[in-house]
């Protein structure tokens, strides 16, 4: 049987005092709790006694969570000794945290306390550590974009805009139901497609779109369960004729055809997506066009390529010095790619290597000099056209169209053809060494204006270097302006890198409504004089030449490359949705008018 302890009345009241320091320590818990939560001083939530509190004695309990001594008094007339408090409170509590002298609990304190709120009182141990971020201004409170040069670019936008829209009223119309079919009952649009395929490759189109174009092909001959496969380096088609299947494969990117030769490409390739022209007739003429001379003679075509390194050189941020430095360079690489164009594919890598060589071993000699010219410029300007911008942007929009494949193998080439230029540019640096170089200068010496003359300087070297037809530069240009005035917005308000998204995206609808016209070019051939603009492997080529000279600061900008060509894939992406967008818009408009 059990028995049960009689408790006296100061166990009594040591156990209420117990029972009292334990909801003493829950609500001081809650409290710190609820004021890290909220990120207030935990004072601020401590309670009163005032507010329902804890009393003085479970205050002194929450200090010392051990039984509290009692100092024995004389027994009263009852023979029950009494347990008097050896000091009696008299103020307020200031804080349920605040430390307190050890005294003998009570049931209740002589003096009644105050409910006067006391002013919070921030300790070491009740202060709670915020930790606050930097407020982030706006891209266009820290831009450095002259206010000239925005100016600008708004009055060539605004100048622009009205004659898109009289380009887009003029345009000719065409549609799906337009395309002639052409039974195919041999099997013969197999080859047609295999040839198409191979010269929009070595064109420089993405696989999306050369697929795309492969089956209009078939459909315009008659095969209805054609097959086609688009890599950088192969064409494979397929289709089941007379109940038997046939197949084709084709090696493709042993030759890329310049801009003259592109655009009668895509006069072909027009014509074989809506049956305007037979198997042999566009097999024929893609064999011609292969074979064609450039438009232009070899000195004229390196006269464009010392116009594309000044303009650059300019676009840069060159003096007047560098851009004649970079123009002298220009020649020598133009001209050595002209003799290195009949050498077989597997040595043009000794030529790009060299012109990398030769180009920094000069402007490293010259930065021994106290000639003020600046280096970066006069480094980058002269090999601009030998960097892989468009096909690196290329392989963007490969990979973020779930073309894995042919998307890695470009960017694999792209990246190689940047490690080439920057090995040339190290091994100049390791053989004459760097003096301590301030690469961040940049000159005006035309003002304002400078850049804007420096663009159109770049479209006419890129007609003459690229052999263009001379047609096409007055609509190079258009998509040049309309390019650089939105990355020049584009860099206003978004900065640097999203500029290039900016730029991309309008260019891409000016560029798709050029081809519309009857003596536009097509949008490859507009295109690619724009990548080279915005030049997204120049900031490669320093990047990997600073990681390759044990510089790990150089993969900032390899970062800012990709990311770069990254907000040019994706601002392609949209210009081509926003090109569909107006195109359906158009169509409907022809089928509401009667005829």
């Amino acid at each position: 049987m059990k028995t049960r302890t009689r408790l006296t009345g100061p166990a009594v009241v040591r156990r209420l005092g117990t029972i009292s320091a334990g909801l003493a320590t829950v609500l001081g818990g809650l409290a710190l709790l609820i004021a890290l939560g909220s990120g207030l001083p935990a004072s601020a939530h401590a309670p009163t006694p005032g507010e329902g509190g804890p009393t003085a004695a479970s205050q002194s309990a929450t200090d010392e969570p051990t039984e509290p001594t009692q100092t024995p008094t004389s027994p009263d007339a009852t023979g029950t000794s009494t347990d008097e408090p050896t000091e009696k409170p008299t103020g307020p509590m200031t804080s349920a945290i605040r430390p307190t002298e050890p005294s003998t609990p009570t049931p209740t304190p002589t003096a009644t306390p105050s409910r006067a709120t006391p002013t919070p009182k921030p300790s070491a141990s009740t202060t709670t550590a915020t930790v606050q971020r930097p407020a982030t201004p706006p891209a266009s409170a820290d831009s450095d974009v002259p206010v000239w040069s925005v100016i600008i670019a708004l009055a060539v936008l605004a100048f622009a805009v009205p004659i898109l829209v009289a380009l887009g009223r003029a345009a000719p119309e065409s549609s799906e139901s337009d395309t002639t079919i052409r039974p195919d009952a041999d099997g013969e649009a197999l080859a047609l497609m295999s040839e198409a395929g191979e010269a929009m490759i070595d064109s420089g189109y993405d696989v999306v779109s050369v697929q795309a174009a492969m089956d209009d092909i078939a459909f315009a001959n008659g095969l209805r369960h054609a097959e086609s496969i688009a890599l950088p380096t192969v064409i494979m088609v397929s289709a089941r004729v007379r109940g038997q299947v046939r197949t084709s494969v084709v090696a493709t990117g042993t030759q890329s055809l310049r801009l003259h030769q592109i655009e009668e490409i895509d006069d072909v390739v027009t014509a074989a997506r809506r049956g305007l022209a037979t198997t042999k007739e566009g097999i024929d003429r893609i064999a011609k066009i292969r074979a064609m001379p450039p438009p232009y003679p070899p000195p004229v075509q390196l006269v464009g390529q010392i116009l594309t390194s000044a303009a650059l050189a300019v676009l840069l941020g060159g003096s007047l010095l560098g851009i004649g430095i970079a123009a002298l360079l220009g020649s020598f690489v133009g001209a050595l790619g002209l003799a290195g164009a009949r050498l077989p594919a597997r040595y043009q890598v000794l030529v790009t290597v060299t012109a990398a060589f030769v180009v920094g071993l000069s402007v490293f000699l010259l930065s021994r000099t106290n000639l003020d010219f600046g280096v970066l410029p006069c480094l980058i300007a002269p090999l601009a056209l030998l960097l892989p911008g468009a096909q690196l942007t290329t392989s963007m929009i490969e990979l973020a169209t779930n073309q894995m494949i042919s998307g890695a193998g470009r960017l694999a080439a792209g990246a190689m053809q940047l490690v080439l230029l920057a090995l040339g540019i190290v091994a100049a640096a390791a053989l004459v060494g760097i003096p301590t170089l301030d690469l961040s200068r940049a000159y005006s010496p035309l003002g304002p204006i400078g850049p804007w003359i420096a663009v159109a300087v770049f479209g006419l070297g890129v007609v003459l270097n690229r052999a263009a037809r001379a047609r096409s530069l007055g609509w190079i240009l258009l998509v040049l302006y309309v390019a650089y005035g939105a990355q020049v917005l584009g860099n206003l308000f978004f900065g640097g890198v999203l500029s290039a998204f900016v730029g991309a995206a309008a260019m891409t609808p000016v560029a798709a409504l050029v081809a519309r016209q009857r003596t536009g070019p097509p949008a490859m051939v507009s295109f690619t004089p724009a990548f080279w603009l915005l030049v997204p492997g120049a900031l490669g080529l320093v990047g990997v030449t600073t990681i390759l000279d044990g510089d790990s600061s150089g993969l900032t900008t390899v970062l800012t490359t990709a990311s770069t060509m990254i907000a040019i894939a994706l601002g392609v992406l949209v210009g081509w949705a926003i090109t569909g967008v107006f195109r359906r818009i158009r169509e409907r408009r022809r089928m509401m008018v009667p005829p």
